[in-house]
C-alpha cells in the first residue's frame, strides 16, 4: 500500500497491490466532501478485472466477501475522525 496522491482535505489516494489470494493492482480513493452536520465520504476502489476475478465474481458476493471490513473500517475512521 502507497499513498500516491492527496489533496486535503478533500481526497485521498491509495495504491495497492494484492498478492493474495491472487495477484491484484487497483487503486483506492477516498473522496471527502462537508455536509452539515459532518462529512461525507466515498471510498472507491479501481483496477482491471482479470479474467480471474471475472470468474470470482460469478460464484463470490465481492460485498459478503469484503464488506465487513469494508464498513468496519469506516467505522473506525469515523471514531477517529470524532476524538
Amino acid at each position: 500500500m502507497e499513498i500516491t496522491g492527496e489533496s486535503p482535505p478533500t481526497s485521498l489516494t491509495i495504491q495497492l497491490d494484492f498478492i493474495e489470494p491472487f495477484e491484484a493492482h487497483n487503486v483506492s480513493t477516498f473522496a471527502l466532501r462537508p455536509v452539515e452536520g459532518g462529512t461525507h465520504l466515498t471510498w472507491a476502489m479501481d483496477g482491471p478485472n482479470t479474467f480471474m476475478g471475472k470468474v470470482m465474481s460469478v460464484f463470490v458476493s465481492m460485498d459478503k466477501m469484503v464488506g465487513k471490513d469494508l464498513e468496519r473500517g469506516l467505522e473506525t475512521m469515523k471514531q477517529v475522525a470524532e476524538r
